[in-house]
């Protein structure tokens, strides 16, 4: 049987973690009824400064073991991004940022709480971070929807989708070149992910471009939906 420290893929742990998660999106979106103004952005200020603190403890980590390296620590992958965007928009709120982190976020780390690329499970220091990072992601999204009153605009999927084609881009010729992995643009992470149900390379990069655009129109629907209704009463 599996050890205590090795990660189950949707092991009473990892629902523990996502429920964790679910609890904290609930009681961050309802802080709009009971918060003024003054209330919200102190509360973007404290989800930018635990995104900080992950950001800060997750560098000091990997220069302790020594991995501070162009082929390891260097912020190039989405999630990475996704947290120095997630500081900078909750401390600064902008209409593109919040769409870039809306899509994104809820899209990639939404994907990530789901089928994390972890190796060890409850009650490491691995799992803890892991969920720490892409729980708050998708916590500041909420932040901004719920309690901040975002709505992206109609164009917003598809600016949010050219701007990953930049990613890809920009990081897989970098991949390339250098012989790095960011972004698992040249091979797959080494747990389960819904990348091994789409072939291989280069076959499941394509196959996650094509379904990070199936997300971003699911994510779209809802506010095609409320600029419809209201433009016909």
């Amino acid at each position: 049987m599996p050890s205590s420290a090795e990660f189950r893929l949707f092991g009473p742990e990892h629902v523990g973690a996502l429920a964790v998660v679910a609890l904290a999106c609930a009681l961050v979106g309802s802080c709009r009824a009971w918060v003024g103004p003054s209330g919200r952005g102190r509360l973007g200020q404290v989800l930018a400064g635990a995104l900080l603190l992950y950001t800060l403890h997750s560098y000091w980590l990997v220069w302790r073991a020594g991995n501070l390296t162009a082929d390891y620590a260097l912020p190039l992958h989405l999630c990475n991004l996704l947290v120095f965007l997630g500081i900078w928009v909750l401390l600064r709120p902008s209409l593109g940022g919040s769409e870039l982190l809306y899509y994104w976020g809820v899209g990639g780390s939404a994907q990530a709480l789901i089928t994390p690329d972890l190796q060890a499970g409850f009650p490491t220091g691995e799992f803890f971070r892991f969920f720490w990072g892409h729980g708050l992601l998708v916590v500041a999204v909420v932040h901004l929807v719920a309690v901040l009153g975002f709505k992206p605009r109609p164009e917003g999927m598809w600016r949010a989708f050219a701007w990953l084609l930049v990613w890809v881009g920009v990081v897989g010729g970098l991949d390339a070149v250098f012989g790095w992995n960011y972004g698992y643009l040249c091979q797959k992470p080494q747990g389960a992910s819904i990348l091994d149900h789409l072939g291989p390379w280069p076959w499941y990069v394509l196959g996650g471009i094509a379904l990070a655009l199936g997300i971003f129109w699911l994510l779209s629907l809802p506010w095609r939906f409320l600029r419809t209704r209201s433009t016909s009463r």
